[in-house]
């Protein structure tokens, strides 16, 4: 097989593929709302039941694992466009 008809068919399976991803992947603006949605939707549930059982003394120690799971969770929704976008554009780069 020739390198450079390898390396161009490469390049259009990349170009393809990479258009077809973007309705399926955090790159599709409908998949990132309905993503934002369900974790304000946890984020209230488990406020909800912070609040219910407060009184329950040891679950007030649970709160200092919480709060950076969900720190966490909300940082990778917020930050895995911005990193996904950059790799894309590199390997874009390093094909064309």
């Amino acid at each position: 097989m020739d390198p450079i008809t390898s390396s161009y068919d490469h390049a259009n399976r990349f170009t393809r593929y990479s258009s077809n991803a973007d309705e399926s992947s955090m790159r599709c603006p409908a998949y990132r709302r309905k993503r934002y949605a369900l974790f304000a939707m946890r984020t209230f549930c488990l406020t909800a039941l912070y609040f219910l059982l407060w009184d329950i003394v040891p679950l007030r120690f649970t709160l200092l694992l919480t709060v950076p799971f969900v720190a966490l969770h909300f940082f990778s929704l917020v930050g895995w466009r911005y990193f996904l976008d950059r790799k894309i554009q590199r390997m874009r780069e390093g094909i064309g």
